[in-house]
């Protein structure tokens, strides 16, 4: 696919409990924000906070989670999907075992009776 990608890759929750003041740190490959001097003077994003950069060169950038998450045409791609962790799957795989067993020696012994 081509086009423009832009990857969230930090969050700053402000260390309050509401989540209208999150943000994001997004890397945007886009030129004008790799320099912003006088001679490219490409703005930020509407709402954007320059990042760790500073204002000379704010990729990544700082915006409202609220706004990029809110954005309807945006695609959100994940490299993985979630798997469960082995010891939460331990004990279903220990008790489909357990039950397994009880089953084999049941039929067993009606075998043999």
């Amino acid at each position: 696919m081509q086009g423009h990608y832009k990857v969230i890759a930090g969050y700053d929750d402000q260390g309050t409990p509401s989540t209208a003041d999150d943000y994001a740190l997004i890397y945007d490959p886009w030129p004008g924000y790799n320099d912003l001097t006088a001679a490219n003077p490409t703005p930020l994003p509407p709402g954007a906070l320059p990042g760790p950069g500073g204002a000379s060169a704010p990729d990544p950038y700082w915006l409202l989670v609220s706004t990029v998450l809110g954005d309807t045409n945006d695609l959100f791609l994940v490299e993985f999907a979630a798997i469960p962790e082995f010891s939460s799957l331990l004990i279903p795989m220990v008790g489909m075992a357990v039950i397994a067993l009880v089953a084999i020696r049941i039929r067993a012994a009606r075998k043999d009776s």
